[in-house]
């Protein structure tokens, strides 16, 4: 079911359509319309897609969107939405299937990548299948370009990120505002609360010890 936010609030926007699957007496679940999960808002701070208020409770979609229904084939290549559920997988990071296992119905199909032998739930939540714009790109240049490799890499997310150093800074100024750091130092908190994302080691911020602020600032631009 479509719905729109009424309010600019924490992570959704006044006016833009969103995606619910759970509507309780006073709350509802949100996705964006890409199926990226947003979490639990307030009823009455949403409007049905036509405007009118949500009259609706105790919704549940059976067959919720985030659940892909397509079937794919060994060789498609799927792009990773999430940098926190995987170890090695990386937000944005395209891969190709080695094998998809249809089940019994939409909740339970999965999939392996090539290179990984774990098997990993289909849901267009956590992943999606490439554009026709995206597959054309690709064509292009594998015959123009160097060959990409579409396999599973075990190496460190932070190593496979596009700007490193920006990654380090961002983890640098949620460790410096955190109340929680207690008696560990910046960097060390940085590197313990990476720990199910980016692996982080603090070697890894000696490069920026000695870097000017305004040339942080601009690496962050």
């Amino acid at each position: 079911m479509k719905v729109k936010s009424k309010f600019d609030k924490n992570k959704v926007i006044s006016g833009i359509t969103y995606i619910t699957d759970r509507i309780s007496s006073d709350c509802l679940s949100i996705y964006t319309t890409e199926m990226f999960r947003l979490g639990w808002y307030k009823k009455s701070d949403f409007t049905e897609e036509n405007g009118n208020e949500i009259t609706i409770t105790n919704y549940i979609d059976q067959s919720p969107p985030y659940w892909g229904d397509e079937v794919l084939k060994p060789g498609d290549i799927v792009v990773c939405l999430t940098n926190k559920n995987y170890k090695y997988l990386v937000e944005g990071g395209k891969y190709r299937i080695k094998d998809f296992i249809k089940g019994s119905n939409n909740w339970n199909n999965s999939f392996r990548l090539e290179g990984y032998n774990r098997k990993l739930n289909w849901t267009t939540r956590l992943f999606r299948k490439l554009t026709t714009q995206e597959l054309r790109d690709i064509a292009i240049n594998q015959i123009f370009d160097k060959e990409e490799n579409f396999s599973v890499e075990f190496v460190r997310k932070i190593e496979q990120t596009k700007n490193k150093d920006k990654e380090l800074i961002l983890a640098l100024s949620k460790s410096i505002s955190d109340k929680s750091r207690h008696h560990l130092g910046v960097i060390d908190w940085s590197v313990e609360k990476s720990s199910k994302n980016l692996y982080l080691k603090s070697s890894d911020f000696d490069h920026l010890l000695d870097m000017k602020l305004s040339d942080i600032l601009k690496i962050l631009d």
